[in-house]
């Protein structure tokens, strides 16, 4: 979303939203990295990044700049549905942590394989499902 404002001549307003994201990133890091180590840190910069865009999208719908259309907000939904069903999926047909201590290198690599195929496979199998085709993303 950047690029729309610098091609209209406006470098603040990123720059302003990007400070605001790299602050809200530094708290939310220290905050999260207590409690849930360097996963929490990936979700401290998830946020991060979410604030930037809805900061971004904020600013361009005030100044009239675009909007996102009725059609875009209908895939956006469609993919968080397959988004979604694919991370339950995987929480209920991964393996528990004991099996990666318990197993050989090779049963790891393999049983990680099989749920990275099987949970792409269904992703772009509930995105077919519900109508995207892969030219829409």
């Amino acid at each position: 979303l950047a690029p729309v404002f610098l091609s209209r001549g406006d470098t603040r307003t990123p720059v302003k939203v990007g400070v605001i994201a790299m602050v809200s990133n530094v708290f939310l890091n220290i905050i999260f990295a207590y409690y849930f180590a360097h996963v929490g840190l990936a979700v401290a910069t998830s946020i991060s990044a979410v604030i930037n865009a809805s900061l971004l999208y904020y600013y361009l719908k005030k100044q009239s700049i675009y909007q996102f259309s009725n059609d875009l907000i209908k895939l956006f939904l469609k993919v968080l549905l397959a988004s979604f069903i694919m991370v339950v999926f995987i929480l209920n047909f991964s393996n528990d942590i004991s099996f990666y201590l318990e197993n050989s290198v090779w049963q790891r690599i393999t049983s990680v394989a099989i749920t990275i195929v099987a949970s792409a496979v269904l992703y772009f199998a509930c995105l077919r499902l519900l109508g995207i085709r892969m030219k829409q993303l």
